[in-house]
């Protein structure tokens, strides 16, 4: 009975995390990319 509870709550915090972790890599990705424009100047 426990178990049925809990798995959509866990998936949904997993979900989240991962879009999370993947909004990071994009914004590190977009920083990388500035900072490679902005040392050709």
């Amino acid at each position: 009975m426990f178990e049925t509870k809990l798995r959509p709550q866990v998936l949904e915090g997993f979900k989240n995390e991962i879009i999370k972790l993947l909004e990071k890599q994009a914004v590190i990705k977009m920083l990388l990319e500035l900072q490679l424009v902005v040392s050709r100047w």
